[in-house]
């Protein structure tokens, strides 16, 4: 990560509330309201060069506790309710195919890795737009474009706007 690029957490929360608002919206969207917290990799509103480490937590942990434990027993004191496993795909989403590749019996196991990926790549992505679209020596990165035709290749820069 180059050090020195000027990073907003509040946009970056803008784009987790963005994504919170998008297609599929249901009741676990409501529920929901991540806010991402770096632990490493900024001081002071600018990277360091270090990785960046964020966090974003799950407000809703606490009602699942019982039935999306980590460890092989249901750890004592765990709170939520127990709830059965779910056998049944839901139509248009990759609970099937997720079940099948990775063997899950509990379809819940594989929506939760597909899921809850948004969350992780959306804070990813504004970081890594920043790399994109960061001055090189007071000079902003211009990126090559190829555009295909019907006779071949053709190239045209563009300049980037962030």
């Amino acid at each position: 990560m180059p050090a020195g690029l000027d990073v907003d957490i509040d946009a970056l929360n803008a784009q987790l509330r963005r994504r919170q608002g998008g297609h599929g919206r249901g009741r676990r969207m409501a529920i929901e309201s991540d806010r991402a917290e770096i632990l490493a990799g900024v001081r002071r509103g600018k990277t360091t060069g270090a990785p960046i480490a964020m966090l974003i937590r799950n407000r809703d942990w606490v009602n699942w506790q019982q039935t999306m434990h980590v460890e092989r027993e249901m750890p004592e004191g765990a709170s939520g309710t127990k709830r059965p496993e779910v056998t049944r795909p839901r139509p248009g989403h990759a609970d099937l195919a997720g079940a099948i590749k990775y063997g899950h019996e509990d379809i819940r196991d594989v929506g939760d890795v597909l899921g809850q990926a948004q969350r992780r790549h959306v804070p990813s992505a504004v970081i890594l737009r920043l790399v994109v679209h960061h001055d090189v020596a007071g000079h902003r990165r211009l990126t090559r474009c190829r555009e295909r035709d019907g006779d071949g290749e053709r190239g045209r820069q563009t300049r980037d706007d962030p």
